[in-house]
């Protein structure tokens, strides 16, 4: 029956052109998965390199909060002018992490959001207690620290191995 088939023109153009078919549609399917890969390793590569950066900023406004918070734990009472000043400066620094941790790992923003409402009380309160190791300011800044140095390495380690062309750790 086969070959009685393959005789007739009709039939067998239509194989060819449905094999054809087949062919040809799963190739495209290929290349539009293909085409779409890339971009999302593209958009990847771009907005890693932007967060590594943002998480870099975030680190070093981290570290300068416990110098800031002792800075207005050693002021004398009546020096209203100089902890205006530096109570600002905190409050403008929260905001600046609160803006980089809002592009940043949900785990991150969490944490920032729990460390701004703490730093808030505290300035609000009067109360700079970060020069003990039990101090909660000092805990969940540390903490807030650790979560941006873990998850910039996790980026930067991933970004180079695709700039590599290497499978990521």
């Amino acid at each position: 029956m086969i070959t009685i088939a393959l005789w007739n023109e009709t039939v067998a153009a239509g194989v060819i052109g449905a094999t054809g078919g087949v062919v040809g549609g799963a190739l495209t399917l290929f290349g539009v998965k293909w085409t779409i890969d890339k971009q999302k390793w593209d958009r990847f590569l771009d907005t890693s390199q932007i967060q590594i950066v943002n998480l870099s900023e975030m680190s070093t406004l981290l570290s300068d909060f416990i110098n800031e918070f002792s800075e207005l734990g050693n002021l004398a009472p009546d020096q209203h002018e100089k902890r205006r000043i530096v109570e600002n400066s905190i409050r403008d620094r929260a905001r600046k992490i609160y803006l980089l941790a809002m592009n940043s790992h949900s785990e991150i923003f969490k944490e920032v959001i729990k460390l701004e409402k703490e730093i808030i009380t505290e300035v609000r309160n009067g109360y700079y207690n970060c020069e003990s190791e039990d101090s909660g300011i000092k805990k969940r800044i540390k903490n807030c620290s650790e979560l941006v140095d873990k998850r910039k390495e996790e980026l930067t380690v991933l970004y180079n191995s695709i700039l590599n062309n290497t499978k990521a750790p």
